[in-house]
C-alpha cells in the first residue's frame, strides 16, 4: 500500500493518490510457480470513479538455471475501458 501526498507548489491543488500491489505465490513443484495479483490505484482521491483496478494469474517456469519463462493473463478496469491482456516473458540471466 502507498499513500502519495502530492503537494502543488504555485498554488496548485493538491491531491492524494492511492496505490495497492498485492501478490501470492505458489510453489506448485519444483521450477514452477503459480501466480496471482491485485492491484489498484486511485491517482485523485478526491475524484469518484477515477480509480484502475488490474486482476493477474500466470504461471512462472524456470526451466534451466537462469532462465524463466512467465505466462499471465491480465484482466484490466479502468474508467475508459476494461480489457485482457495475455503475456508471455523470457528472461535471460548471464
Amino acid at each position: 500500500y502507498d499513500l502519495v501526498q502530492n503537494d502543488l507548489a504555485g498554488g496548485g491543488k493538491d491531491f492524494d493518490e492511492f496505490i495497492t500491489f498485492n501478490e501470492l505465490n505458489f510453489l506448485a513443484f519444483a521450477g514452477t510457480i503459480v501466480k496471482a495479483r491485485y492491484e489498484t490505484l486511485d491517482p485523485n482521491r478526491d475524484i469518484s470513479d477515477d480509480e484502475w483496478t488490474r486482476y493477474m494469474a500466470g504461471l512462472e517456469f524456470h526451466p534451466f538455471a537462469l532462465t524463466e519463462i512467465d505466462l499471465q493473463y491480465r484482466y484490466n478496469d479502468t474508467p475508459e475501458e476494461s480489457y485482457g491482456q495475455v503475456l508471455a516473458m523470457v528472461h535471460l540471466w548471464y
